[in-house]
């Protein structure tokens, strides 16, 4: 994990300095936004806030925030790296005000180009209430790699991770992919269930344990096998990814084969069906980009997609789980063992960006 602790030593503006944020997914703009306000000041209050201010702040976008007890955990495990727990204090707020409004002895608020007009506002409430305005300091946001801005809401959505790396531009993408990575990629990647077709009906129940245990805000089904269970039997998902072949073998001519209902032809879906080329042992930029054009879409809208891959689908399963929004169920064939599920999960993208950089 980075620190954001500096060698350097600056003398202390403020006794006490205030700053509110959801802090969702700790990332590295919040880890410097916050770094920030101890080399500004001895005391700093942390106005973390409730679950009830975030579902009225974001509650139609999804997947959603973390709960306020796991946020403010993931926070005071930051402030204790760094020997800043017994400089600060979190406050539970569920407005824009907070403990800033109070006669605390606060005497700046920190903010961002985000945040400046909450911490104007707060102000504004001070006069009313007859307090002198406190000072407001504006730091810089942290930008990611493509000069966009590290944010939770892009961590959420599966656009990049913690320290704004795009996880649809890595290096090894559009290359021939090494034969040490395919050889790791043989074995599961999550948790497998083995041998759907030897038993369809109990394979179709531990499909359903996994999306009521995960409530997954989306869902694929990535190879000809794991798609046809889905299918056959009914689940829901957002995403198939398909190229016809079983072992490098093709088995179906079409998505009928596949156990496609007339009702997904039938639906005025946009944009339903795209078709690719993508050849043997690679992961082509223009496959990954279709997966994610795909998946946004499928996120707005919760209908069903497919991408029908010329040439081989085989590491698709790879970009599926980066680029899927935070829990969110990717389903993949494993040739001869079964079909392979696996959760969204930061943890699990860190893993698999190590893999792919080993």
């Amino acid at each position: 994990m980075r620190s954001c602790a500096t060698s350097q030593v600056e003398d202390m503006k403020y006794r006490t300095l205030a700053l509110a944020g959801t802090f969702d997914r700790l990332h590295y703009g919040h880890r410097v936004f916050i770094s920030q306000a101890f080399r500004k000041s001895d005391k700093i209050i942390i106005g973390l806030t409730s679950d009830t201010f975030v579902q009225n702040k974001i509650s139609n976008k999804r997947p959603r925030a973390k709960s306020y007890h796991d946020r403010e955990n993931e926070l005071i495990m930051f402030l204790e790296e760094n020997d800043w727990k017994k400089r600060s204090r979190i406050v539970k707020i569920d407005d824009v005000y907070g403990p800033a409004i109070e006669g605390n002895g606060i005497e700046a608020i920190l903010a961002t180009q985000d945040s400046i007009a909450g911490a104007r506002q707060v102000n504004e409430k001070r006069l009313e209430l007859g307090l002198a305005p406190l000072s407001i300091e504006e730091v810089s946001l942290v930008k990611a790699e493509d000069g966009g801005t590290i944010s939770s809401t892009r961590i959420r959505i599966g656009e990049i991770n913690r320290y704004g790396k795009v996880l649809g531009d890595l290096d090894i993408f559009g290359k021939k992919m090494p034969e040490n990575l395919r050889l790791k990629l043989k074995l599961p990647i999550g948790h497998l269930i083995s041998n759907p077709e030897a038993d369809i009906l109990k394979a179709g129940k531990k499909l359903r344990e996994q999306i009521d245990r995960t409530s997954p805000v989306l869902i694929s089904a990535v190879g000809d096998e794991a798609v046809y269970v889905m299918n056959k039997l009914g689940l829901p998902y957002h995403l198939a990814i398909v190229d016809f072949h079983v072992k490098r073998v093709r088995r179906h001519q079409e998505l009928a084969d596949l156990a496609f209902g007339k009702g997904f032809f039938l639906s005025e879906t946009g944009n339903k069906i795209t078709r690719i080329a993508n050849p043997a042992g690679h992961i082509t930029q223009k496959l990954v980009k279709t997966i994610s054009r795909n998946l946004r879409l499928s996120l707005s809208d919760g209908k069903l997609r497919v991408i029908e891959v010329e040439g081989e689908e085989d590491l698709a399963a790879l970009p599926a789980v980066l680029l899927s929004p935070l829990t969110s169920l990717v389903f993949y064939g494993q040739p001869d063992r079964g079909v392979v599920a696996v959760e969204t999960t930061l943890k699990k993208k860190e893993e698999l960006l190590e893999m792919m950089n080993q």
